[in-house]
């Protein structure tokens, strides 16, 4: 009996980890998602203070042109209020969650942005990947990378 049982205890004691991961993924990837609408929904209603939270401090964007933005520059324009936003939205949106503690994460999707600068309207759509970690139990952002869409 107590052969028997021996293997089916060593299953169950290893399939813990593989089951505690599963059920972290799922929150997590939610988790992170949330947070990248948190930031365009920041941009959008000029949040400071918010922004300043999900944004590393070595935050870099590199937006569809291939220009490189640091996180001063980016809360430097929300201060300065151009671009204004009426629509700031991702979409589409899938996660990925790597490290041994669960936190890193990728992020993808598309946003959808509307709005206007320099008294010009504009409105597109890109691909987006963001790429967070998790800092004394919170996320951030510490690299945004957008691609332009092909239009339809």
């Amino acid at each position: 009996m107590r052969q028997r049982l021996l293997p089916v205890l060593a299953v169950l004691f290893l399939s813990v980890p593989i089951s505690l991961a599963a059920t972290v993924a799922p929150v997590a990837s939610t988790e992170v998602m949330d947070v990248t609408q948190q930031a365009c929904d920041a941009f959008r209603l000029r949040d400071l203070a918010r922004l300043e939270k999900l944004l590393a401090t070595e935050f870099v964007l590199v937006d569809s042109q291939g220009n490189v933005q640091s996180r001063a520059q980016n809360i430097d324009e929300v201060r300065a209020g151009d671009p204004v936003y009426e629509i700031f939205r991702n979409q589409d949106m899938s996660a990925r969650i790597y490290g041994a503690n669960s936190d890193a994460a990728v992020v993808q999707g598309i946003t959808h942005v509307k709005g206007m600068s320099a008294g010009k309207t504009f409105e597109v759509k890109v691909r987006f990947t963001d790429t967070l970690v998790k800092r004394d139990g919170r996320w951030q952002i510490v690299v945004s990378h957008t691609t332009g869409l092909a239009a339809k």
